[in-house]
């Protein structure tokens, strides 16, 4: 199975090919790959109405953990690993909420999605958020005691995990600047290094919605801080308090809430996109 995921991340990144026509060869593809190796009993019609469920269960089978046939920006991505370990941390979030959110610890990774791969390891998704639980590239991160696991991961994830049921339909980008503002409203020891990392990784395009979600914290950031559109020399950012960043962040946070809230937390789709 890896094989072929490999081979459709190739197709599309390195050779160029339509992504839409590659969507659809690989989905067809993959509906085969579950009647032939797991379920030959099924209709390929059955297979479409349930192949999220079907994967899972056929990675249980095997007794791996993993997730398929879900898209990670552009692209159907694969998660597969052999060992997890879950662990409770209560978190506090900027704007009052207080919740225990289980964390699972995910190691031994046979595929770590098609950045993992496209970039021989250099990047990767620190984790996810599941519909009840977070989940945790362990390596990724060092400590689970130090700042730059509490923040940068379970605070980040956790508000993930508040706004995806306060506004069930805000997209991706929208859901990333609200994160990357939570971090930098909490961060203490590590706050030049989450700006840097966001400038770094600042992308101006809404179809990379982590990318653009750092280039406009920074935008706001910059224009409440400097006044200015968007600073990326990093000695300036080092001579401002880790207070004053504290509280700009904090401000954006509220302003993003209350506009989200006024366009209707039900229906809310996008708001950064307008700034």
């Amino acid at each position: 199975m890896y094989n072929r995921y490999q081979n459709y991340w190739k197709s599309v990144i390195i050779e160029g090919v339509d992504l839409a026509r590659a969507d659809s060869l690989f989905r067809m593809e993959m509906n085969h790959y579950i009647i032939k190796y797991y379920k030959p009993q099924l209709s390929i019609d059955e297979v479409k109405e349930d192949y999220y469920q079907l994967f899972q269960e056929y990675f249980e089978s095997k007794g791996m953990n993993g997730l398929a046939m879900g898209k990670t920006g552009l692209l159907f991505d694969l998660y597969l690993w052999q060992d997890q370990e879950e662990v409770a941390y209560d978190i506090n979030l900027p704007e009052g909420e207080k919740i225990t959110v289980p964390v699972v610890f995910m190691s031994d990774f046979v595929s770590n999605g098609w950045s993992h791969y496209t970039t021989l390891g250099h990047s990767y998704s620190g984790g996810w958020v599941g519909s009840r639980k977070l989940y945790c590239v362990e390596e990724a991160y060092g400590p689970k005691d130090e700042e730059g696991f509490l923040v940068s991961y379970v605070s980040h994830e956790a508000q993930h995990f508040v706004d995806m049921k306060i506004f069930p339909k805000l997209k991706q980008s929208d859901l990333e600047y609200r994160a990357k503002l939570t971090e930098l409203v909490l961060a203490k020891e590590t706050s030049s290094k989450i700006i840097r990392k966001f400038i770094r990784n600042a992308k101006y395009d809404t179809q990379y919605a982590h990318g653009f979600a750092n280039h406009t914290v920074i935008k706001r950031l910059s224009e409440s801080v400097f006044g200015s559109e968007f600073e990326s020399n990093l000695n300036k950012w080092e001579e401002v308090s880790v207070d004053e960043i504290n509280r700009a962040s904090m401000s954006l946070l509220k302003e993003h809430t209350q506009k989200l809230k006024s366009i209707g937390a039900s229906e809310v789709e996008s708001y950064i996109t307008t700034l």
